[in-house]
């Protein structure tokens, strides 16, 4: 069929430029933009959310290609996320390739801490926090971390914080909790059963806040919301930046 113009010429149609190109079922998909997408909408989010959202560290170089970029999540349920599940089919003509960890109410306040930082899809290179043993000990590797200083801390179900940097390796990344880390409070109520939460940063020199937990001390719930402020401000000083992981431990 012949499209006739005004000039007097004529074109096929199908050859005139297009100003966008619909991702269409067997093409690979562009997970870059995908995480760029996810970067600025995680960014635009505000404190008291309750969510966090991360590379999943499961997701390893040499892997099968899939439609999505992998996920994973933190939420105090597996409707947290809902709605990026939805505006992200839409954007991008693929269901989200996100796993979401159900955490407690009380761990809410590590959640809305980490909503102060940058996003993890814009962190380059990532942090990857991945646990690699389960049983009594559980046992696990940090990685992207290079030369910079880490820090290690554990939140239980009741929302309590330890400082379990002592436990990690840092040249190797490698960690191993003793079991006598991982004893739950009587007091967790209703989320006694959730995971424990292990939160791993990343800076190039150490975050004193971290230091005012002993390593051998469990920092009490109504103490908890004070630490994250410090945290905070300690960060908001920190050259360079700092980068965040987070894993999920069920003993």
């Amino acid at each position: 069929m012949l499209l006739a113009l005004a000039g007097g010429g004529a074109w096929y149609a199908g050859l005139l430029p297009q100003a966008a190109t619909a991702w269409l079922p067997g093409a690979a998909p562009d997970l870059a933009a995908q995480r760029a997408w996810l970067e600025s909408r995680m960014g635009a989010q505000e404190g008291g959310t309750c969510r966090h959202l991360q590379p999943d560290p499961g997701q390893t170089a040499g892997s099968t290609v899939a439609d999505s970029v992998a996920v994973a999540g933190f939420a105090r349920g597996p409707d947290g996320f809902s709605d990026l599940r939805t505006a992200f089919a839409e954007a991008h003509d693929t269901p989200l390739d996100l796993r979401v960890t159900p955490v407690s109410e009380t761990q809410c306040t590590a959640l809305d801490f980490l909503s102060g930082l940058a996003p993890a899809f814009g962190a380059d290179p990532a942090l990857s926090l991945r646990m690699t043993g389960t049983g009594d000990d559980p046992q696990g590797r940090l990685s992207g971390q290079a030369e910079e200083a880490v820090a290690l801390l554990l939140i239980d179900p009741a929302g309590r914080v330890q400082n379990v940097t002592a436990e990690i390796d840092t040249a190797t990344g490698r960690f191993e909790l003793p079991n006598r880390r991982l004893r739950r409070s009587q007091g967790s109520g209703a989320d006694g059963d959730a995971a424990f939460l292990l939160l791993a940063l990343s800076s190039a020199e150490p975050l004193g806040t971290v230091a005012l937990i002993p390593p051998n001390a469990i920092l009490p719930f109504d103490q908890v919301a004070q630490f994250w402020q410090f945290l905070s401000t300690d960060i908001d000083g920190a050259q360079g930046g700092v980068r965040a992981a987070l894993a999920a431990i069920r003993p």
